[in-house]
């Protein structure tokens, strides 16, 4: 991206820099011009890592925003004196085959001083675009969080449903189709009978990580009512049973909750179904 707007921007300077430079006495041709701009491109392309590694020190946040923003003050300042005096040192260097070194020490618009001046719209550009790519990295970033997020949701929303089920009537199908519904609600449209039977054959115990890795994405509140979606399949087939009860006890504690929350949580829920 910055090597594409540092072509651009040399690409659009060449005619200015001929005008200004043929205007001030000193007969710039265009294939010194190209030769300048290469140059020029090259220099801020070498001091692109040191200067991003900077920024990235010296984040604007709360409470660190004056002492950052006057510490990347002094590294834009420093590139582009290191930049101009580079760029000056090399133009005069090649004075043996070209007519750029002669032209450093003549032209008022090719010595340092003016150099240092023009790099100002280099680096608000380089700033520029730092400022976009950190921006494109947080939102992928945030994609990536989300991504994980919504497979660890129905990753643990079917452990869940299968946990509960085996302790109670596999086979029911009122059962059966609410906790289909309730792993499609956390995402996973597809799921269906079939892979609702994968998940019930799997061993009981690797669904305990994968609640203990969903209940901790979740708020306590969250928690409640994943806890009481299960405790409504396990209530499908009838009032909760001995087993079931003592099931939902452990989904509990899985996920993050008490025992006294999971005792609050399967009253309600039996009373709100009118199975208590």
């Amino acid at each position: 991206m910055v090597a594409g707007l540092q072509l651009v921007y040399e690409l659009a300077s060449l005619r200015p820099i001929i005008t200004s430079n043929r205007a001030a006495g000193v007969p710039l041709a265009l294939s010194h011009a190209i030769l300048l701009g290469a140059v020029d491109g090259c220099l801020w392309l070498l001091l692109l890592p040191a200067i991003f590694a900077a920024f990235d020190r010296t984040p604007i946040r709360r409470g660190q925003i004056g002492r950052h923003a006057v510490a990347r003050t002094a590294v834009a300042v420093a590139a582009m004196a290191v930049q101009a005096a580079a760029l000056v040192g090399i133009l005069i260097a090649a004075g043996g085959f070209s007519d750029l070194g002669l032209f450093v020490r003549t032209s008022p618009l090719l010595n340092f001083g003016y150099e240092f001046e023009t790099n100002v719209t280099n680096m608000l550009m380089i700033a520029l675009a730092y400022a976009v790519l950190l921006r494109v990295h947080a939102v992928r970033h945030e994609h990536r969080v989300a991504s994980a997020l919504q497979l660890s949701l129905a990753a643990g929303m079917r452990a869940l449903v299968a946990a509960i089920l085996r302790v109670g009537d596999a086979g029911n199908p009122v059962a059966r189709r609410r906790a289909i519904e309730a792993v499609a609600g956390s995402g996973e449209r597809d799921y269906d009978d079939d892979a609702l039977d994968a998940d019930l054959a799997e061993p009981p115990e690797h669904a305990v990580p994968k609640i203990a890795a969903f209940g901790s994405q979740l708020q306590v509140e969250a928690r409640e009512w994943y806890l009481a979606e299960a405790i409504r399949i396990a209530l499908a087939d009838g009032p909760l049973t001995a087993a079931e009860r003592a099931a939902t006890g452990h989904l509990a504690i899985a996920l993050g909750m008490t025992q006294a929350q999971a005792i609050g949580v399967i009253a309600l829920t039996e009373q709100n179904a009118g199975q208590n």
